[in-house]
């Protein structure tokens, strides 16, 4: 699978190479955790709200990044999306004794 970095320019082979540029010291999501969102009926659901799309898409094309996600976390919708992305990365790191 070939994945694009679009602001540096770098294409990627496979997901080894994504974990090695981006290792178990950062602060970032692992891959395979990020694959998870695409499974989640919930957020599936919030993405059909055409007001959220347009919001991620605002934000996916500012400039100054950081400053629009700010402001986008105080929008009820946008942080219950966030939220939602949230709980499926991190639900998986969960271990259920029984």
């Amino acid at each position: 699978m070939l994945q694009e970095n679009r602001e540096e320019g770098e294409v990627w082979s496979d997901d080894s190479d994504v974990a090695k540029k981006y290792g178990e010291d950062d602060d970032g999501v692992a891959f395979d955790k990020l694959e998870l969102l695409g499974e989640s009926q919930e957020l599936k659901m919030l993405l059909g709200n055409h007001h959220l799309r347009n919001l991620i898409n605002h934000i996916d094309g500012a400039d100054n990044k950081e400053l629009v996600m700010g402001k986008a976390m105080q929008e009820p919708l946008f942080l219950e999306f966030a939220n939602e992305c949230l709980k499926v990365v991190e639900e998986k790191n969960t271990i259920t004794l029984h």
